[in-house]
């Protein structure tokens, strides 16, 4: 998926989408890497339709994008670049990481080292300074992580607290502060009011539960239905009935975090019915990012 969206990038050789692809092999060998893996991808693409090129004794010189291509890229960079998901997980990602240095008797020596690790990606794209600062920010603030606040404003030291540590362990979303819980009219629309008089409030589902499953929904829905999952229409109508009942679920006064889960997973399930592994795996990680905590 990210190779699709970096051809999609590249400048195009004319006005037909076509784009060279010597420098994949270039970085490939900086890397270590055969020659024959970039080739092997990109006869993978071409084999789901989303470019075309010319097999070549001397190699694969350029490659012609598909429409159905740009469009599964286009879709994969805005679910990369959505900046509340981006918010959410670069906090389990710092955390995470934090909590990886702990258990292997290491530690950072400033909360800037997080960039240079291999966990600062997210589908593949590095987060920013900036974005590292507000998720520290939270997370001291939250108390999951404590260190030593420098004059220029750097966090040395980092480290993770005990929060920190069982919140990880038991898998709370960061975004999660346990504050609330969803608050619903007996049906019909949402209603995230807190403390009415007029709603009824569930004792199971605390109101960052409730808004990842509702912002898994709004993505999961239309990414199942893309091209980049490729399942039948049939399938995204299934999809769809069950996101209804995920939708009633989370609305009902005594609503079943384990059944939510149960749903959510069989969403993951449909998307594997397209035998698109890439797309299953894009799938997998809106779910399980909605599901966390539960």
């Amino acid at each position: 998926m990210q190779l699709i969206a970096t051809l999609v990038d590249f400048e195009h050789l004319d006005g037909n989408r076509q784009v060279g692809v010597g420098e994949l092999y270039e970085d490939a060998v900086s890397r270590g890497l055969p020659r024959q893996s970039v080739t092997g991808d990109l006869q993978e693409l071409q084999t789901r339709g989303w470019l075309w090129f010319e097999p070549s004794l001397a190699g694969i010189q350029t490659v012609t994008l598909n429409q159905a291509g740009v469009d599964v890229a286009e879709e994969f960079k805005a679910l990369r670049s959505d900046p509340r998901r981006r918010t959410r997980q670069i906090r389990e990602d710092v955390r995470s990481w934090l909590y990886d240095l702990y258990v292997r008797g290491e530690e950072a020596s400033g909360i800037t080292d997080f960039l240079t690790s291999p966990a600062n990606q997210h589908f593949g794209d590095p987060y920013t300074e900036a974005e590292l600062d507000r998720a520290a920010e939270w997370l001291l603030d939250e108390k999951h992580i404590e260190g030593i606040l420098t004059f220029s404003g750097d966090l040395a030291r980092p480290t993770i607290t005990n929060k920190g540590i069982s919140i990880v362990d038991n898998g709370t979303p960061a975004g999660d502060s346990g504050r609330g819980h969803i608050t619903i009219h007996n049906s019909g629309a949402f209603n995230w009011s807190h403390n009415s008089s007029n709603v009824t409030q569930s004792n199971n589902l605390t109101q960052g539960q409730v808004d990842q499953v509702s912002e898994m929904l709004k993505t999961v829905i239309p990414l199942i239905a893309s091209d980049l999952v490729r399942v039948s229409s049939e399938t995204v109508a299934e999809a769809e009935a069950v996101a209804d009942e995920i939708q009633q679920e989370i609305q009902s006064a005594s609503a079943q975090p384990s059944r939510i889960k149960e749903l959510a997973y069989k969403l993951v399930e449909l998307a594997g019915t397209g035998g698109v592994q890439v797309g299953m795996s894009a799938v997998n990680s809106v779910v399980q990012q909605g599901i966390a905590g539960m």
